[in-house]
């Protein structure tokens, strides 16, 4: 069985020399963002997308939102400015900050 590629569209910034991800567009995040129960489907997207694998789609399940933000941060997928946004402003600064 081979196994699957992650692809991951990628934006470096030449001059900062951060590589942040683009992981929806601003459609979708506009549709995330209006949701109320938004956890599980994120998670669902972001494993569908190959942002994150299986384990940690288990794992961030079980530990959460705040965990979440970390994980992207550590990825590479948002900035640390992102994630301080995140945590300050919730779940609508977080998923706008995927989409870039």
């Amino acid at each position: 069985m081979k196994a699957k590629r992650r692809r991951r569209s990628i934006i470096i910034n030449p001059r900062k020399g951060v590589s942040v991800m683009a992981v929806m567009n601003k459609q979708q995040a506009k549709k995330f963002a209006e949701m109320n129960d938004f956890f599980l489907d994120l998670l669902n997207y972001l494993r569908e997308k190959g942002v994150i694998d299986k384990k940690d789609h288990s794992k961030l399940l079980l530990i959460g939102y705040e965990r979440l933000v970390e994980h992207l941060q550590k990825i590479k997928v948002i900035s640390a400015k992102e994630a301080r946004d995140a945590m300050k402003n919730g779940y609508k600064s977080l998923v706008y900050s995927l989409a870039k």
